[in-house]
């Protein structure tokens, strides 16, 4: 279910100092979207979907910042992103503060007009820099929303993703220095920027794809939720599953896996080839049974509502006398990863 800016607490979060991060868009818990500062004085017209993105500046290819390069790290940093208020015209680019970094200098690197809203990406100017690119989001009345550490997607943004009428922009946000893609977050530009989906931090990139071919994409989430129990990092990564999410106009982005069975059937053949040739702790298990090589078998049949298959798979690769233990494990892992939903009775 859509959610506005505004009913949100705002503040910024202090990162914590992880090891690794669970499954789900950095911690098992979920990243709440940010509290803008500002009151909206006025409501601003309704965004058109068929409004075409107008690139009003460009970062010279000389000036265009690289990627830092990556550096061992033990931690993650979770936070939220923090809704600055808009000072003056929003017209005017005023370099945002870093939160990462605040001394690091911000240059202007791409900016959009969508209706009312201006968005923008900057990036700083000292390559090795904790801050490297920020998008703001912004229109007169409304909260500057700033997401650090965080690209446009081009392809996406400034469309109607959701056939509601209105217009999204979509963020890639990653972790500085670390080792996780990140985060994916969709904004609706309303007449209140809402929104419309906000992962958590997750160390496979989420992605916006068009699995059905209607034109409205779906959210493919990367789960790895069962397999980071009993396999080993980094096993558990390559153990993962993706999950898809579909818009419901009343629910927002919500689990959908059973509804694109044609999307799992090449992902099915590969996971019974990796479950027929697993081999003991192989996945860093360490009891000398072969579950992370059985478990995204097992798993995949879940999310797509055949628990028959599912257990007749777990029965048929994992000879070993914990099934029953391992059985329970699976369903209770699932159940309380945010991106699987048993079929229901109607969608």
């Amino acid at each position: 279910m859509r959610y506005s800016i505004e009913a949100v607490c705002a503040g910024t979060i202090l990162f914590l100092l992880t090891g690794a991060c669970a499954a789900t868009p950095t911690s098992p818990s979920s990243t709440e979207p940010p509290t803008p500062s500002a009151t909206v004085t006025a409501p601003l017209p309704t965004v058109s979907p068929t409004l075409t993105p107008t690139r009003i500046a460009t970062v010279a290819p000389s000036e265009t910042p690289t990627p830092a390069p990556t550096a061992t790290t033990t931690s993650i940093p979770t936070r939220t992103n923090t809704p600055l208020p808009t000072v003056g015209d929003p017209r005017t680019a005023v370099p945002p503060l870093s939160e990462f970094e605040p001394s690091a200098q911000m240059r202007l690197g791409e900016e959009y007009q969508f209706g009312a809203y201006f968005v923008r990406r900057w990036c700083s100017a000292d390559l090795g820099s904790l801050a490297g690119c920020i998008v703001t989001i912004e229109a007169a009345g409304q909260p500057r929303l700033q997401f650090e550490a965080s690209e446009f997607d081009e392809e996406w943004s400034g469309r109607d993703l959701t056939g509601d009428g209105t217009t999204e922009i979509v963020i890639h946000t990653s972790v500085p220095f670390g080792t996780a893609p990140g985060s994916l977050t969709v904004v609706s530009l309303d007449m209140r920027p809402t929104y419309l989906f906000q992962s958590e931090r997750s160390r496979c990139r989420f992605e916006l794809i068009d699995v059905d071919g209607d034109g409205l994409p779906e959210v493919v989430a990367c789960d790895y939720a069962a397999a980071s129990g009993p396999c080993a990092a980094p096993y558990w990564v390559g153990r993962s599953v993706p999950a898809i999410l579909a818009y419901d106009a009343n629910l927002g982005y919500r689990p959908a896996s059973f509804l694109f069975p044609e999307y799992y059937s090449e992902l099915l053949v590969r996971a019974e080839q990796g479950a027929a040739g697993a081999v003991p702790d192989q996945g860093g298990e360490g009891d000398g049974t072969t579950k992370c090589g059985v478990l995204p078998l097992v798993v995949l049949y879940l999310y797509l509502g055949d628990e028959d298959a599912a257990w007749a798979a777990l029965a048929e690769y994992y000879p070993y006398p914990d099934r029953a233990e391992f059985q329970a494990y699976l369903v209770a892992a699932i159940n309380r990863s945010p991106y699987y939903a048993p079929p229901p009775s109607s969608w």
